[in-house]
């Protein structure tokens, strides 16, 4: 797999080996707080924000109805 990074100097490509150990262990340490909360969730709830204020499918999201109160 390659990244490529946008410097200020121009892009850097760089080769990544996605089944080393080493990377497995630093890709799983640093997407782990943000996982683990979403999977232990079983209602996954919304979190509306400014975003709804024109999104066509509030009508449909309980999530904005329980923050608009209706």
């Amino acid at each position: 797999m390659e990244m490529e990074r946008l410097t200020a100097s121009g892009p850097v490509v760089t080769e990544i080996d996605t089944a080393a150990p080493d990377v497995v262990a630093r890709a799983k340490s640093v997407l782990e707080p943000y996982v683990t909360p979403w999977h232990a969730e079983a209602r996954y709830p919304a979190k509306p924000g400014k975003a709804c204020e024109d999104c066509p499918f509030t009508r449909w999201c309980p999530d904005v109805a329980e923050r608009r109160g209706t």
